[in-house]
């Protein structure tokens, strides 16, 4: 048995991501942030193990939520007296268990959070102080469950999510592809996407370790989706964050050759501002789409100046301490100035095999991304792309140069 079955099999066995843990914890509350959130649902789980009136397989599950979804230790005597020894061996055999001796608890190395019916293992967040090893591979995060929302579920034949991560997109491909790829330049994140693939039921999804479309030479997909290491940084520290603006052109300039001819691409990335106020889709987006032989529409969510976006990004996701924060700042700011970058923006990136001979890019502002959904980017692609082009050159009146590209490490999502 493989080791996502063999974890499946204990998982459903204890109602773990089922209608009973859902009982047990309630659901999520939209108004808590996400620590508000824990704390809920780890004082409900404590109380099911501490109250009487719970039956024995209530207890299980709490402990079994405690140590894998709230990231809680729990003391090795009450793991050894309400988990059996078969449960025990196969935690430790998957190596999602360890002790602690300072304090006597048993510890989950790993995470298994809750999605849309699915469950998924992942790195725990790096606890405060502990940068964390490059190759980390997280959970969903707010950008995945964007994409989500506004990935098309039609049926197609084939899927690919590129930088699969955890393998959460794909699995989510997996529900109305006929088959399904996914690919990422970490081999830690290809292990996660097996292992998850395996434990929701979907061991057809065929993963593979790729940068970018390296190892898909001459295939081509009906859906091209992958939440992207887009943070435009001038550090290399992640794998799943670090890839910059150079990353996501380098994709935009190879996709339409993985594209079936009635296919989509659905890609969320950031690109460079020159001024922190205007989109900037004549310098940047046009040269990036130019390549591609696609059709495009970008949706800009937001646009933020170059300081506040180091002051969000620089620190990392387990900041040690006030001076490394500063001091990491500072060195973001200098690359900014450097590379004179006033800005950054964020935003969906929609492409389609063009239907002219000439690719054609729209921008439009969407302060909402979510509203997107349902197909309704589809449409609005669709739209634009039926009024023939009057003129043969760029949209923005000037042919746009080629993108300078040059090869990076990544493709993790995050």
């Amino acid at each position: 048995m493989r080791p996502g079955e063999a974890l499946r099999a204990l998982l459903d066995q204890h109602g773990y991501g089922g209608e009973e843990a859902l009982r047990l914890l309630g659901p999520a509350d939209a108004e808590l942030t996400p620590e508000q959130q824990r704390v809920l649902w780890l004082g409900r789980a404590l109380a099911t193990t501490t109250a009487a009136g719970h039956t024995p397989a209530e207890v299980r599950l709490a402990i079994l939520l405690r140590l894998f979804l709230l990231m809680e230790p729990v003391s090795k005597r009450e793991v050894k007296r309400h988990l059996g020894r078969a449960e025990l061996a196969t935690l430790r055999a998957l190596g999602l268990l360890s002790e602690r001796e300072r304090d006597a608890t048993q510890v989950g190395t790993l995470q298994i959070s809750l999605h849309r019916g699915l469950r998924i293992v992942s790195d725990r967040d790096p606890l405060p102080g502990r940068r964390g090893r490059a190759d980390v591979v997280f959970g969903p995060t707010s950008a995945t469950m964007v994409l989500d929302r506004l990935t098309p579920r039609a049926p197609v034949s084939r899927a690919l999510d590129l930088g699969s991560g955890t393998g959460y997109l794909a699995l989510r491909l997996a529900e109305h592809a006929e088959e399904v790829v996914a690919t990422d330049v970490s081999p830690r994140a290809v292990d996660f996407t097996v292992l998850n693939a395996d434990l929701n039921g979907h061991p057809e999804i065929l993963a593979l370790r790729s940068d970018r479309f390296s190892a898909l030479p001459g295939q081509r997909f009906g859906l091209i989706t992958g939440n992207l290491p887009f943070v435009i940084s001038p550090e290399r520290r992640f794998v799943y964050r670090d890839g910059g603006d150079d990353f996501v052109a380098s994709v935009l300039a190879e996709v339409g050759r993985h594209l079936a001819p009635d296919g989509w691409a659905f890609f969320l990335g950031q690109w460079p501002l020159v001024a922190a106020t205007e989109l900037e889709a004549d310098s940047v987006l046009a040269a990036w789409l130019a390549a591609s032989g696609c059709d495009g529409l970008v949706l800009c969510s937001e646009r933020e100046a170059a300081d506040r976006y180091a002051a969000r990004w620089s620190a990392g996701p387990a900041p040690r301490d006030r001076a490394e924060r500063d001091r990491r700042f500072q060195e973001w700011m200098a690359f900014y100035d450097a590379e004179g970058i006033a800005g950054v923006a964020t935003g969906l990136f929609l492409l389609r095999p063009a239907v002219e001979r000439t690719a054609r890019l729209w921008c439009e502002e969407c302060p909402d991304l979510a509203a997107w959904g349902g197909g309704r980017a589809q449409a609005r692609l669709t739209e634009l792309t039926a009024v023939p082009s009057r003129r043969r050159r760029s949209p923005h009146g000037s042919r746009p140069r080629a993108p300078r590209l040059s090869p990076k490490a990544g493709g993790s999502a995050k």
